[in-house]
């Protein structure tokens, strides 16, 4: 079995910003998209000489909201039961059975609720494959089921380039699988075409938040609580967004389903609140645009994405909406970089490093694997 090794990093150069690895995205996919097989056909076979009816995938954090961004999509895809759990959940709740293939994702490698899962599902017996960005890491200990999905590098702990090819990744997997299955909702090839039109959207879709970022910048620096809604893929986009505006500005951020957001959150609101709202499927647009402008009467720090007639101008083609996290992610990865920048935010407040006494997210392995 090939075991991909694009994770290594001897002799680096100096290390790359947050913004860097956002603009690498575009090139990267189009990249993968074009390495498909490379990346994704042995994963594939595996999962079709399963017999598996199921794919759960385990993760958590980023690779969480990747899988979640890549969940709609991958059920298109593929025609297979797709579901996502988190490890704790995996480890204290799942009844693992015959029918069901674990996908134990991790993009670091070293991410100790993934390590445990993995010696669980290996304990259990049951079919599984891990997949990383970096198949040199503690995951390794499992080389022949682990599974690189294209990263390269990216050495930010806050990672944009890596959550977009995770999602990716899952795509092309799910197309694989589709094409085995004769499932496809789509043809192979315009699935690839659509995935591929996100790549180009992606690159205008950070000009054009770098331009709303300039003349809503006092805006973005005085965020004190946000509120992010979205359904379908775009809930994956939203937790996303939501974990790294609070990850790199430190504020607290919720994420909501458009409809539970007025059942119960929105009765918090101030004027002192951002609120954002993401849309990715037409037939639902009218609703969220009557839910920004009921924001409007509160607060004037409202903004949405995916049905603003400005980012419709760069989006002329219309792609299949359950693959928009590819360049709709963008969005609040430029923010919370730009932002975090200029206030210098990142920083962990002194008393908050006594977590690690008690819990460790990462391995001992983690920065020197890094």
């Amino acid at each position: 079995m090939i075991i991909f090794k694009m994770g290594i990093r001897k002799g680096r150069k100096m290390n790359k910003t947050m913004e860097e690895y956002i603009q690498e995205a575009p090139d990267s996919i189009r990249n993968n998209i074009e390495r498909r097989s490379f990346l994704t056909s042995g994963l594939s076979e595996k999962i079709a000489e399963s017999g598996c009816h199921e794919i759960c995938m385990v993760a958590s954090g980023s690779s969480y909201n990747a899988a979640l961004c890549a969940l709609e999509g991958m059920k298109a895809m593929s025609g297979m039961k797709i579901r996502i759990i988190t490890p704790f959940y995996f480890l204290e709740y799942e009844e693992s059975n015959t029918e069901t293939c674990y996908l134990l994702i991790s993009q670091s490698g070293y991410s100790t609720n993934i390590l445990k899962a993995l010696d669980d599902a290996e304990r259990r017996q049951i079919c599984w494959y891990g997949i990383t960005g970096h198949t040199e890491s503690d995951m390794g200990l499992y080389r022949e089921k682990i599974y690189d999905y294209g990263l390269g590098e990216e050495t930010v702990g806050y990672v944009t380039k890596g959550v977009v090819l995770l999602s990716l990744f899952l795509f092309l997997l799910a197309i694989q699988l589709g094409e085995r299955k004769k499932n496809l909702s789509k043809t192979a090839e315009e699935w690839y075409r659509h995935l591929s039109l996100c790549a180009r959207y992606s690159e205008k879709m950070f000009s054009y938040t770098k331009d709303l970022y300039e003349k809503h910048r006092k805006e973005f620096l005085s965020m004190q609580t946000v509120i992010l809604c979205g359904g379908g893929a775009a809930w994956g986009t939203v937790c996303e967004g939501a974990l790294k505006l609070s990850e790199t500005l430190r504020i607290p951020c919720i994420c909501c389903d458009p409809e539970e957001f007025l059942h119960g959150p929105y009765y918090q609101i101030t004027p002192n609140y951002t609120i954002f709202l993401v849309g990715d499927k037409k037939s639902g647009f009218e609703r969220m645009r009557a839910i920004a402008n009921g924001c409007r009467e509160v607060t004037e720090h409202v903004f949405t994405v995916g049905f603003e007639e400005k980012e419709a101008e760069f989006c002329k083609e219309e792609i299949a909406w359950q693959i928009k996290p590819l360049y709709q992610l963008v969005f609040f990865q430029e923010i919370a970089y730009l932002a975090s920048e200029e206030l210098d935010s990142k920083r962990l407040h002194p008393l908050a490093k006594g977590m690690k006494k008690w819990v460790q997210a990462k391995s001992e392995n983690y920065k020197r694997g890094r």
